[in-house]
């Protein structure tokens, strides 16, 4: 995924997460904000207690190709937060998956059909 769908500037994470709407399960929380622009944006948060740097950026990766997937169906006029809880460390991929789509359903992040 390009770097421009990428949030990087620590004002607009504060944004976001000031605006307190906010969706989460056991290994995920999506905090979600209104964007103005032609695509979605987002932005990934992992702790230090997650691990080793390796399996940060192990999840990070799996995140970003999860949604690359989703590129398509995702609302443009939405940016959001994914916030990486420890318990995802021990899941396969199929499971990240499953749980990250139940958990952007569930946050409405998905283009609703015409």
């Amino acid at each position: 995924m390009k770097r421009d769908y990428s949030i990087k500037s620590q004002q607009e994470f504060d944004r976001i997460f000031s605006l307190k709407t906010s969706f989460g399960n056991k290994e995920f929380s999506v905090y979600v904000a209104p964007h103005d622009g032609t695509h979605f944006k987002y932005g990934l948060s992992i702790g230090r207690k997650f691990g080793i740097a390796v399996k940060r950026n192990q999840a990070k990766r799996r995140i970003r190709a999860i949604l690359t997937e989703y590129k398509q169906q995702i609302d443009p006029k939405k940016a959001f937060i994914i916030v990486i809880k420890p318990k995802v460390k021990d899941m396969l991929y199929k499971e990240i998956k499953i749980s990250l789509t139940n958990l952007l359903i569930k946050a409405k992040l998905f283009k609703e059909e015409e």
